[in-house]
């Protein structure tokens, strides 16, 4: 799968893990204390990008067409969303204000 179509399955997967689990996610987002690296969720930006400049950023560049690589960018973009739906969740809460 392509990573364009991978980023928006783990969108998706996000999306559907808080919408079963959401006392899970919000005991994992207290505890989170990663400030402002990855995107909050808004319905009029594509995070695609932010996600990957945030990886990037924290953990250096990689190649996403290597095959060597691909493994590795997969696990940083699932956790990258992790991530991103925890910010989302504080930023709802209104625990911290998000930059």
């Amino acid at each position: 799968m392509p990573i364009p179509d991978f980023m928006n399955w783990c969108y998706d997967r996000a999306r559907a893990f808080f919408q079963a689990f959401p006392d899970k996610i919000l005991e994992a987002a207290a505890a989170y204390s990663n400030t402002a690296l990855f995107p909050v969720f808004r319905s009029d930006v594509d995070e695609r990008p932010l996600i990957v400049g945030a990886i990037k950023e924290h953990y250096g560049d990689f190649d996403d067409r290597s095959p060597s690589s691909e493994h590795i960018v997969r696990a940083l973009i699932m956790f990258g969303y992790f991530c991103s739906l925890c910010e989302t969740t504080v930023d709802q809460a209104g625990s911290r204000s998000i930059q």
